[in-house]
């Protein structure tokens, strides 16, 4: 048992890394796209990824402003 006041920051209190799921953003082990009025933009990609195999599994067209970060 954790003790301290209980809820999201004891559960995180010793995390390295935390992800907060929001409606707008889609977040998968290939890339993160986030979801607005022009489209789905493209925001990163995995490192161990290209572009195209992003485009090839998403099956939706991609927004895409310039090199997309790298996770």
């Amino acid at each position: 048992m954790v003790k301290g006041m209980g809820g999201a920051m004891d559960l995180v209190a010793g995390a390295k890394k935390v992800i907060v799921a929001i409606v707008n953003l889609i977040m998968t082990e290939l890339a993160v796209i986030e979801v607005t009025p022009r489209g789905l933009v493209l925001k990163e990609i995995a490192s161990d990824t290209t572009l195209d195999a992003v485009r090839h599994a998403t099956g939706a067209e991609l927004v895409v402003d310039g090199p997309p970060a790298v996770f």
